[in-house]
């Protein structure tokens, strides 16, 4: 059986689900000889590695293009040099906290969506996260079908203006 395997000549293909999400495109382009700034779908924010990389594992399953960043201060340097189209950070952070990063992030990016990840009880920062321009609160542990439908539902009811990709197009 090794042996067939070893000598196949198929394609590997793997197939995401009909509702998975286009990816936007990559994060640079060349057009006519000038490398361009392309828009990327998610940044993750978390001083947590390992809840960085579990986000990061399953939302590119579902087809998203997500980069990560370990705290807020190096999330706002990547948002200087890269377009993201939504934020998805933790409330408890050091240097910076989810709360911050989103105020700093409505005020420079306003066209971005940010979701705050959080331990901490609901009721205690739903009134600062509605101020800070948070458009959604997940509580720990996150239930990630939830998350990816709120993901879809906040990225992909709006029509883009440069359409979609090649990878998109029927």
């Amino acid at each position: 059986m090794a042996s067939e395997m070893g000598s196949r000549k198929e394609p590997v293909v793997a197939f995401l689900p009909q509702s998975a999400p286009c990816r936007t495109s990559r994060v640079w382009s060349e057009y006519n000889g000038n490398l361009t700034m392309k828009t990327r779908d998610i940044l993750v924010v978390d001083d947590d590695i390992s809840n960085l990389l579990l986000f990061r594992l399953l939302l590119e399953f579902e087809g998203f293009d997500v980069a990560t960043a370990a705290d807020g201060i190096k999330a706002l340097e990547m948002l200087e040099n890269s377009d993201f189209r939504m934020v998805i950070t933790d409330f408890n952070m050091p240097k910076m906290s989810g709360l911050e990063l989103a105020v700093k992030v409505r005020e420079q990016h306003p066209k971005i969506h940010v979701v705050l990840v959080t331990a901490n009880e609901l009721s205690d920062i739903v009134e600062d996260a509605a101020d800070a321009g948070i458009s959604r609160i997940f509580s720990k542990p996150v239930n990630m079908e939830t998350l990816v439908t709120t993901i879809r539902s906040s990225l992909y009811t709006e029509v883009d203006a440069e359409g979609p990709t090649r990878e998109c197009q029927q």
